[in-house]
């Protein structure tokens, strides 16, 4: 090439050159030096275009890729490129651009395993030779979304999980730039779709039903259950901390099973300063104690005091576990999160409570004569309570209307005893609310429990406080006057001669039963209803169901 103008003159002779000016000739010469150079030396063509392969190294083909699971977010495959000693991948979230290398391959397959679930990717492969050419991109792939959830509380090693709840830039920073609110955030998971726990709304444990703990999301350490994180550590390993328990709560050591319960529910009942004793219980308007039941763990834990205390829950969970009874959020019970009913009866549910025991199925499910828990000790009493009106006092029943609770009702269990124990030295679970001291061991005893409820037939009521015996006054019971008034049974009859009156010392059990070997037998969950008969016939004349539980006649009863 000429950098002169070859020109001809139109008459045939030679032709000349043209002089340019000095300017034009300077700024030729300089195109005419690149056009060489770019032409002429590799390395400088790599230095103008770092992003140009070699033509030497072909790009993957046919590159396909589909949704992973488990942990992997995508799975990748591709042809082979001639010559090729590996491969690199890239991924973006976008079609056309924003691509990033993520990884690299010796074969013609990859899982990423690095992204997050629930995103979009689209991903590309570039083949490399031993020398450490790399081709040109292969085309992108189709869009690739995993629809499983990963735990976030596994490892933060992998990937970037923390994207999962936190925000860069744009989150609350009163919340740890969380991205939402905490518990939007874990209901995020928890609500049926991800996680196996539904939380959210699910027919059990979960914070859409009655009763139990609640998260506000309000002010933190407004209460002690204020959000999840209150009882719960987000970045615990599961498979190491069955629950993501905090290690601390309520600023006590938690090493999961009831510990976690007894961080908040401890003796000075820390979840509520104003918590009442469980010997004045406070109670709402049927009668049921909505608040001083608890004991604190102390009481609980020991099995003199509790005998639910040595339960047996099964692998992996402590002996009397809370979450036999209760629901470690919300239950749908109305009361304390329970996980059955434990409720007084309604009149629209009293043939019910006594043809099935439903006003009690929480504790009926142990107390039903299932092995597991009969071989713990657990008394068969569903079959006493659900014998039905006119066949004894089934369930205890209330007998008089005008009460907090319906003509015919069984007697709420709550009423005679506390699960969670007694620390009165009370025995057999019965309520510190009836007083202290309180066992059935001998017949003094049993008139002292019975007579915390009933009064003798001088109007008298058992007083544990002071150890002796008290005008009923006008006291009452679920409702009901001890002292009879408005033709109650509360009182007991006089047409017994002395069996009724305080100085008699006979069991209450040598007339009403306290035989629990037999279905038809009496106690006190279903007592004998004596009727006209004499309590007192000769023993000859005395129904084999008003022996004891060996089946001997009852010592103290006799003939007046």
């Amino acid at each position: 090439m000429l950098l002169g103008s070859i020109v001809s003159d139109g008459d045939g002779e030679r032709p000349s050159k043209r002089r340019r000016p000095k300017a034009a000739a300077s700024v030729a010469f300089l195109l005419w030096a690149l056009a060489v150079f770019a032409l002429g030396s590799p390395l400088v063509a790599a230095a103008l275009a770092p992003s140009a392969p070699s033509v030497a190294v072909r790009p993957p083909r046919t590159l396909s890729a589909r949704a992973g699971g488990d942990g992997t977010i995508a799975v990748l495959g591709w042809s082979p490129s001639p010559g090729a000693s590996a491969y690199r991948v890239w991924r973006s979230s976008r079609r056309n651009l924003g691509f990033e290398p993520i990884g690299s391959s010796g074969t013609t397959g990859f899982s990423d395993v690095s992204g997050i679930p629930g995103r979009t990717y689209y991903y590309q492969v570039t083949a490399m030779i031993p020398s450490g050419q790399e081709s040109v991109a292969s085309t992108v792939s189709p869009a690739v979304v995993a629809d499983w959830n990963e735990s976030p509380h596994a490892t933060y090693g992998k990937g970037n999980l923390c994207l999962t709840c936190h925000a860069l830039h744009s989150g609350d920073s009163d919340a740890d730039q969380l991205g939402a609110g905490e518990v939007a955030i874990c209901e995020s998971c928890h609500d049926g779709q991800g996680a196996r726990t539904n939380v959210k709304d699910g027919p059990d444990d979960s914070f859409a039903l009655a009763s139990g703990h609640r998260v506000e999301e309000a002010t933190r350490g407004a209460d002690l259950t204020n959000e999840c994180s209150s009882c719960h550590s987000p970045h615990a390993d599961p498979r190491k901390r069955l629950g993501l328990y905090r290690k601390k709560v309520a600023g006590r050591d938690v090493s999961g099973g009831n510990t976690w319960c007894d961080s908040c529910h401890d003796d000075a009942s820390s979840w509520s300063p104003r918590y009442p004793s469980p010997s004045a219980p406070v109670r709402d308007a049927y009668g049921y104690p909505v608040l001083g039941t608890y004991p604190g763990p102390t009481v609980y834990a020991t099995t003199a005091k509790n005998g639910h205390a040595g339960l047996d829950a099964g692998s992996g969970r402590p002996r009397g576990d809370c979450l036999l009874c209760h629901a470690a959020h919300r239950g749908p019970n109305p009361y304390d999160g329970l996980l059955l009913e434990f409720v007084p009866s309604s009149p629209a549910s009293v043939a019910t409570d006594q043809a099935t025991g439903d006003y009690a199925r929480l504790c009926l499910q142990c107390h039903s004569g299932a092995k597991q828990w009969t071989a713990q000790g657990a008394t068969d009493i569903r079959r006493y309570v659900t014998r039905g009106a006119g066949n004894g006092y089934a369930g205890h029943s209330i007998v008089t209307s005008g009460g907090t609770l319906p003509a015919g009702a069984p007697l709420p269990c709550y009423d005679c005893h506390n699960p969670h124990g007694s620390s009165r030295g009370n025995a057999s679970l019965i309520s510190d609310a009836l007083g202290k001291g309180l066992a059935t061991g001998s017949a003094q005893g049993v008139r002292a429990f019975c007579l915390s409820c009933h009064s003798t037939s001088e109007g008298k009521v058992w007083d544990s406080e002071r150890g002796t015996y008290a005008d009923a006054g006008a006291e009452t019971f679920e409702g009901l006057r001890r002292d009879g008034r408005g033709g109650n049974l509360l009182r007991l009859s006089a047409d017994r001669g002395s069996a009724h009156a305080a100085a008699d010392g006979a069991s209450c059990y040598d007339c009403h039963g306290a035989d629990y070997a037999s279905a038809a037998g009496f106690n006190v969950h279903a007592p004998e209803r004596l009727g006209t008969r004499s309590a007192y016939a000769a023993p000859t004349s005395r129904p084999a169901s008003s022996e004891d539980k060996t089946g001997t006649p009852a010592s103290v009863r006799r003939k007046r």
